[in-house]
């Protein structure tokens, strides 16, 4: 089978692997993942969907500090990964090149990397995505991304506190599974355990299965429910038990050299650190009358100020134009 990319698929085996669905995954560090079947069969049909009708994958998990998110997404990346070097998909390794810390860094690799179709890109830190930082230039820049680069045939990943800083919009159209990666404290020896994983999604069809219910759940109910949730006034989220899918288990192996994934971490966010405070200086009143007027114009009073006797109708235009593009309505 082979479409517009410059790779290949091989249907009898992607059918073999749907019939008799492995579960467990060796990875290069002498570790193994595991999965259940469900989530497997999930990824085969996801990347059967990327390569005959040239859709992208956008994948989200929330958590705590330390709950386990980047272990977790790694492992699901690199399951992606297996899958795809085995179906003949991708040629590329699977190395410390396709994580970020940066922001910036990954929306420049997506430009040098367009030819490269079914590449992973993992983004660990998804905090440059946050609303108080939505006018800077490389969060602009990821979410026209988001909107506009379906036909590149991404796989993303983010790791992020929440969820909710994506815009609903962007959220509930772009993004097709949101993971709760969760940290607990056991009551006996008081240990901390990581790797609870909650996994909720916007199907490509009209519903999606529930292992935990035992229905179907219609996608516009699914998407309507998340899209209220994204635009609560709650600084916390939690996805609603009543849309879970089913559960996973994640186990504490990284998939990358942990000396290196430290070295590359601890280089790029020093990096990055350096850089936001040039950013934070330069766009300080932007960044407070930006806030200003999306107060205004979700409270409604920015179109009576501009109505009163005297004002400039081309002004209030203008200006709402501008909060329509800020608030990712455009």
């Amino acid at each position: 089978m082979e479409t517009t990319f410059k790779s290949t698929f091989n249907e009898e085996l992607w059918n073999q692997y749907m019939e008799n669905t492995p579960t467990s995954f060796p990875t290069p560090f002498g570790t193994s993942i595991n999965f259940r079947q469900e989530h497997v069969k999930n990824i085969l049909v996801d990347l059967r969907d990327m390569f005959v009708f040239e859709m992208d994958i956008f994948q989200v998990s929330q958590g705590d500090e330390g709950a386990g998110k980047t272990h977790f997404m790694c492992q699901l990346a690199y399951v992606y990964y297996w899958f795809m070097q085995k179906l003949g998909m991708i040629n590329y390794e699977w190395d410390l090149d396709l994580i970020y810390f940066s922001l910036d860094k990954m929306n420049a690799d997506f430009s040098i990397n367009r030819n490269i179709p079914f590449r992973i890109s993992i983004l660990d830190e998804g905090d440059e995505l946050s609303g108080e930082n939505f006018w800077q230039p490389n969060n602009q820049k990821f979410r026209a991304e988001m909107r506009r680069g379906r036909k590149f045939a991404k796989l993303v990943f983010l790791n992020m506190p929440q969820a909710k800083e994506l815009t609903s919009r962007l959220a509930t159209t772009r993004c097709q599974k949101f993971y709760q990666v969760d940290l607990d404290r056991e009551t006996d020896n008081f240990d901390l355990t990581r790797g609870d994983v909650g996994v909720w999604g916007i199907p490509r069809g009209k519903s999606a299965w529930s292992a935990i219910h035992q229905e179907w759940i219609p996608k516009n109910k699914i998407r309507n429910t998340l899209s209220s949730l994204f635009k609560s006034k709650d600084d916390f989220i939690r996805f609603p038990i009543k849309l879970k899918l089913y559960d996973l288990r994640c186990n504490g192996s990284l998939v990358f050299d942990k000396a290196k994934y430290k070295i590359k971490a601890a280089k790029e966010t020093t990096d990055l650190l350096s850089a936001d405070v040039t950013l934070t200086l330069s766009n300080k009143d932007k960044s407070i009358f930006s806030q200003l007027f999306l107060y205004l114009a979700e409270n409604k009073l920015i179109k009576d100020i501009f109505k009163e006797e005297g004002g400039d109708r081309r002004a209030f235009f203008r200006l709402r134009n501008k909060l329509f593009f800020v608030k990712g309505d455009k």
